[in-house]
């Protein structure tokens, strides 16, 4: 980033490059802390400055080393100038429309703390058809400037078309279903297709996902505590089969857009050899279906670094794996 005009202080902190005028220097020191969390953003105090008790300092140019700060509320107190930088981008949480919005709430709240910017979608009270979905994630997403998708299992379906309406700036798959090469994508292959028939009532209707796997003592694994399983079943929806026969648009080229993928263990094994085979940033943490459950933190952390990487337009270099162990998954 350029400098401003002769006599502007140029501050570099933690990546932020910030010119401000005009701003005498006593004892310059470009050394930083963060003081405290607001929900606004992360409030930082630069020492060595001075100006007058608060007399706002305006800023000419500024930049966040990631490419998601923004500056806001500059202000000179006292011999130091206080700014609050937050996230530009906006991180969209998208739960599969098997599971609710729950699995993300802890995933959220670390990147949240962290400084990014962030938005658990929620689904819509009733699912008859894919449409339904999309319709739903579209308008709850359509007012926001920057958006950074994230689905997860079967929203990841939905997210080439919704990156390519909403005009997204990247996309990370998290243990999440990838679209085929086709024009259009199925919501289920025909063997898992078959599967599903043999659930389905006699008005076509689907049990609630931690039904159709086998005894209780299966799923126990997928989940950290028999609390954290019960509010997942309260926000899990009762789907058509029809659901599943349904096919998605898929824009053409969508593999090529800035997307990474984050898988948990080796549940969706074939979506993350075909994310290598694309070039994308990958990470493996090992877990299960519903790591975030179980890791939020590493998840987070997990996320925002991906986000960085395609940011820097970095490729897949190699396969991180971290050992956190806490189950199979099945895969849906």
């Amino acid at each position: 980033m350029p400098r401003g005009p002769p006599g502007d202080l140029e501050l570099r902190v933690s990546g932020l490059v910030a010119v401000l005028h005009p701003v005498p220097v006593l004892e310059p020191d470009p050394a930083a802390r963060i003081d405290q969390h607001r929900p606004e953003g992360i409030v930082t105090v630069l020492e060595g400055l001075a100006g007058e008790p608060d007399t706002p300092a305006q800023v000419l140019q500024v930049g966040f080393g990631d490419g998601h700060g923004d500056i806001v509320g500059v202000q000179c107190k006292a011999g130091r100038v206080a700014y609050v930088w937050r996230v530009s981008a906006t991180i969209a949480l998208l739960p599969s429309p098997l599971l609710g919005s729950v699995v993300w709430d802890d995933v959220a709240a670390g990147l949240e703390a962290a400084g990014w910017r962030c938005l658990v979608v929620d689904l819509p009270r009733v699912i008859v058809s894919p449409t339904d979905v999309r319709d739903h994630f579209t308008r709850t997403l359509h007012h926001e400037r920057e958006l950074i998708l994230v689905p997860h299992s079967n929203a990841g379906l939905y997210a080439p078309a919704l990156a390519d309406s909403l005009r997204s700036r990247a996309t990370v798959f998290v243990d999440a279903a990838l679209p085929t090469a086709s024009s259009t994508t199925p919501l289920a292959p025909p063997a898992f297709l078959e599967f599903l028939t043999e659930l389905a009532d006699e008005q076509g209707m689907l049990p609630p996902w931690t039904r159709w796997w086998g005894t209780d003592a299966d799923l126990d694994a997928l989940f950290p505590s028999a609390q954290w399983r019960q509010r997942v079943q309260a926000g899990e929806s009762r789907l058509p089969l029809s659901y599943f026969r349904a096919t998605l648009a898929v824009p053409a080229g969508w593999t090529a857009g800035p997307c990474a993928y984050l898988g948990f263990g080796t549940t969706y094994a074939e979506e993350l050899a075909a994310a290598r085979q694309y070039g994308w940033p990958v990470e493996v943490l090992e877990g299960s279906h519903l790591h975030m459950l179980h890791q939020p933190v590493s998840v987070a952390s997990s996320l925002m670094e991906l986000v960085r990487k395609l940011e820097r337009g970095e490729e897949q270099p190699h396969d991180h794996r971290h050992r956190h162990r806490d189950g199979e998954a099945p895969h849906f």
